[in-house]
């Protein structure tokens, strides 16, 4: 099991303003067995709001393999998330 905390930049919405937003990512390998997988997840909450005291998080990534943190998902991530808030 891997934890990160990535900043990401928002695309820019206005001239010269980029918004630098944090996304908590965990990464879970999928050969990991579902005993092992749901003992870590008790792990993730309590680093979760441990981070949540330093720096503010916009999303959450939950991968299965280190090929789904691309670029393209974290700012998926933060879009959704922004879109969900506004509604």
């Amino acid at each position: 099991m891997i934890y990160a905390i990535i900043g990401v930049r928002e695309p820019e919405k206005t001239e010269g303003y980029a918004t630098l937003k944090f996304v908590f990512v965990t990464y879970v390998g999928a050969q990991v067995k579902p005993l092992h997988k749901a003992r870590s997840s008790q792990h993730r909450v309590a680093l979760y709001n441990h981070a949540k005291k330093f720096v503010q998080l916009a999303a959450e990534l939950q991968a299965l393999s280190k090929e789904e943190v691309t670029e393209e998902a974290l700012q998926a991530k933060i879009v959704g998330s922004r879109v969900k808030a506004e509604n």
